[in-house]
């Protein structure tokens, strides 16, 4: 009691110390905390699910399109029996319909729609909000609560009728929030059975033995195999936790609502910086506290001469840091609470609150402690209590080292900062401007034709070479532009008839796009040969400052697009 008695005293007297660490430290937590909780979470996808490790799904591989897919349904003679039946534990049918309407009162709903096998709910575990978590009829439905207000606000959502495919299907219970995150993100769930014929692809889910060796499988399915119209096919199945990560699949327009991924190489070079958050508000920490150690050598000299023992010191030093790093950490949820719709909206996804929470807190509370005083305590523990005395004098040119350095190291970071945001990006934005200017002494182009046009068809060009069809995804991709603005300016060109849709012949719901024989013309006269008869005057310019030059735009668009400012 007397130990943090004397703690409490010496925070309270060096106030300056005391507010300068605290606060340095609980920045620091703060950052790793919600970072460490977004790997936490990320890492912890579908948690809900049973038995993860034993439930495979089908990935159907039609020339590089991912999709996962069934192989009970036959598309085509490439789909075989795999895995044999005495193998398999448990199947569940599942059609997703991203952003289908459903009808309530007149009113249309744009909802995820899952039309699953009764057997669903034997895959996966959901909160039973209100009534039944069953399928038994055709009609039946379950809603999630977060829609469920959407739609019925207050009102008792259990035995409200729903119009959907031109059916009426009936809510049988609600569904709450997990407490994980799930890479299925449906509104409604309905039958199977509501529906004789679905008009898309299913998904199965298959729950295996133990043992089965899925490398083996692989070897087999995983093989390119042409059906009758020539198409190169194959399969691979994977486990439902690495589903997550397979974040091709994402990229689909068909399941980039309802179905979410991961990606593994974003979640180390998280980590990575979490490790580096944490190491530098633990060394500033020690740091700091070191300068007013040096000031304390005598006070822990005196002490030793009077018989201070070796456990004595250690708890002094350790209680000091044990009420800093409550506070701090304190103080770093305070932030995290504060700072929680800005984070929500970077990240896109709001975090709940879980026990890994106080797991990771209580872990902070054991660890920092413990790491930020064995260091102190080494170096003032062998250290003889005559020098410690004498020392007084030498460790003021410690103490002002120390501080010096960290007084330049934050002068130094802030100019630094200062002069990017005053010159360096002016000077930036300036080159842009004249950028743009260039683009605009490109020869005048038809009426109602814009520079996007040529830009469009160069990359359709670009991309034929590498692959046999072009998406409109695969231009939003190549570009780094958003997909709803390509999706406008395809359909302007589709229009005025210089590009055309086409559906693909082994999956109508994937469409192509090509150039018609009006765009080809378009694309000779304006963009080839003008190009050729320009790289003429462009002697001076070198290709190493052509690809500097082509670098440094992508990425300064890149950074403009994921920060950007708004001034009131």
């Amino acid at each position: 009691m007397r130990t943090l008695k004397y703690a409490w005293r010496f925070l309270m007297r060096s106030k300056s110390y005391t507010i300068i660490n605290l606060l340095g430290l609980a920045f620091s937590l703060a950052c790793s905390i919600i970072l460490m909780r977004y790997i936490h979470r990320e890492l912890t996808v579908d948690a809900h699910s049973v038995d993860p490790e034993h439930i495979i799904i089908p990935i159907r591989d039609i020339e590089g399109n991912l999709h996962p897919g069934s192989l009970q349904q036959g598309w085509s003679e490439t789909d075989s029996v795999y895995i044999p039946d005495h193998q398999i534990v448990e199947q569940c049918r599942l059609m997703l319909q991203q952003r289908d309407n459903v009808v309530y009162e007149n009113s249309n709903y744009a909802m995820n729609i899952a039309a699953v096998d009764s057997t669903f709910f034997h895959f996966f575990h959901y909160p039973v909000a209100a009534g039944e978590a069953h399928l038994d009829a055709p009609g039946d439905a379950i809603i999630t609560q977060r829609y469920a207000r959407n739609i019925f606000g207050k009102e008792n959502p259990i035995g409200k009728v729903l119009e959907y495919y031109g059916k009426n299907i009936t809510i049988k219970g609600v569904i709450g929030e997990l407490g994980c995150k799930s890479l299925l993100r449906f509104d409604l769930l309905v039958s199977y059975r509501l529906v004789e014929h679905w008009q898309r692809m299913d998904i199965s889910l298959m729950r295996i033995l133990p043992g089965v060796d899925l490398d083996k499988i692989n070897k087999a399915s995983n093989v390119y195999r042409k059906d009758k119209r020539g198409n190169r096919i194959r399969w691979e199945f994977i486990t439902w936790k690495n589903l997550y990560w397979r974040n091709s699949i994402g990229h689909d327009d068909d399941y980039d609502s309802i179905m979410q991924f991961g990606n593994r190489t974003h979640l180390y070079i998280l980590s990575g910086v979490t490790i580096l958050l944490l190491l530098v508000g633990i060394l500033n920490f020690i740091n700091i506290y070191m300068v007013f150690m040096m000031k304390r050598s005598k006070e822990y000299g005196v002490k030793k001469v009077f018989g201070l023992q070796r456990l004595p010191l250690f708890l002094q030093i350790w209680i000091e840091n044990l009420l800093l790093a409550f506070a701090a950490l304190l103080t770093a949820w305070l932030l995290i609470e504060a700072t929680q719709v800005p984070v929500s909206r970077l990240m896109n996804e709001q975090i709940s609150y879980s026990a890994f929470d106080w797991q990771l807190s209580l872990g902070f509370i054991i660890l920092l402690p413990l790491v930020t005083s064995i260091y102190p305590y080494i170096r003032y523990n062998y250290l003889p209590p005559i020098v410690s005395i004498r020392s007084i004098t030498s460790n003021r040119h410690a103490i002002t080292v120390r501080m010096t350095f960290l007084f330049f190291q934050y002068i130094k970071i802030r100019k630094e900062y200062q002069d990017m945001n005053a010159d360096k990006i002016k000077r930036m934005l300036d080159a842009c401007y004249l950028a743009k200017r260039i683009r605009e002494l490109l020869p005048e182009l038809p009426e109602g034709v814009t520079p996007a046009y040529i830009q469009y068809m160069d990359v359709i060009h670009i991309i034929k070479r590498r692959q046999e069809h072009v998406k409109v995804s695969d231009i939003s991709n190549y570009l780094n532009l958003p997909r709803p603005g390509v999706t406008r300016t395809v359909k302007e060109m589709e229009t005025k008839g210089y590009l055309s849709k086409y559906a693909s012949a082994e999956d109508g719901r994937i469409t192509y796009i090509r150039i018609t024989e009006k765009g080809e013309l378009l694309s000779e006269k304006y963009d080839r040969n003008y190009y050729s008869r320009l790289s003429e005057y462009m002697d001076d310019i070198s290709d190493e400052e052509a690809d500097c030059m082509i670098h440094t735009i992508e990425k300064f668009y890149k950074v403009m697009s994921e920060r950007r400012v708004n001034i009131e």
